[in-house]
């Protein structure tokens, strides 16, 4: 009896060890399976990087060239702009020439100063006076009236 339970036991250590065996041979090639799936993982990340980095530079390029257009169609018109305004500009400088040209003085006598006698029609003569002028010279010639038209600056 006691090597039957000796047989048996030998027994079923040779299954735990035909099933450890086993185990470790499956561990083995669940490990090579893992290895070969982070592998093959890392190539398609790397693959899916690289095709995102060519669709950003796709769509990067497309969005420059997108801005130069719409840069290019604002600085067009607002040079349309500018040049439109230049022309109404010049059209109304040229149109107040015109009129200036056609703005002039009626032939006549014109009372500038006061020189004696009466101002011309639509003029009136006016007086003011100026409060104190102060000059400091020692040439005698500054020292006396001085007579402009009808203008007197008085030394006092």
């Amino acid at each position: 009896m006691m090597t039957t339970k000796l047989d048996e036991a030998r027994e079923e250590i040779g299954q735990l060890k035909r099933d450890l065996s086993s185990s470790q041979s499956k561990i083995a090639q669940l490990e090579n399976g893992t290895a070969s799936f982070h592998n093959e993982t890392m190539v398609a990340m790397d693959e899916l990087k690289n095709e995102l980095k060519s669709e950003l530079a796709e769509n990067s390029e497309e969005k420059r060239a997108e801005l130069v257009n719409a840069t290019s169609s604002m600085k067009n018109e607002s040079e349309a702009g500018m040049e439109e305004l230049k022309s109404e500009l010049s059209n109304d400088i040229e149109d107040l020439a015109a009129k200036l040209d056609d703005i002039s003085w009626p032939e006549g006598s014109y009372c500038i100063l006061g020189s004696g006698g009466s101002c011309p029609a639509g003029f009136t003569r006016n007086y003011g006076y100026v409060g104190s002028i102060y000059t400091y010279s020692s040439a005698s010639d500054l020292r006396r009236q001085l007579h402009c038209l009808s203008t007197w600056l008085l030394r006092h």
